[in-house]
């Protein structure tokens, strides 16, 4: 992910790949707001550090993404 001045608030970015080039989740610039996320294998003071298990979709593999009762998101 690129951000350049950018905000990014209440949401949860979990499964994603990056390539064998890229070392990290995040590649910032300028000023950003990055809080009250989950965000998985990336610590960003004040959000969530998680995984798919934690973000606890009531059923991802078939596209319901609404947030379950254990959900960390919560």
């Amino acid at each position: 992910m690129n951000m350049q001045n950018a905000t990014l608030k209440n949401s949860i970015l979990v499964g994603n790949q990056t390539n064998a080039n890229y070392s990290g989740a995040f590649n910032m610039g300028g000023t950003n707001t990055i809080k009250n996320n989950m965000l998985e294998a990336t610590f960003i003071n004040g959000n969530i550090d998680g995984s798919m298990t934690y973000a606890a979709f009531t059923d991802a593999e078939n596209g319901d993404y609404s947030l379950s009762a254990n959900s960390y998101c919560i």
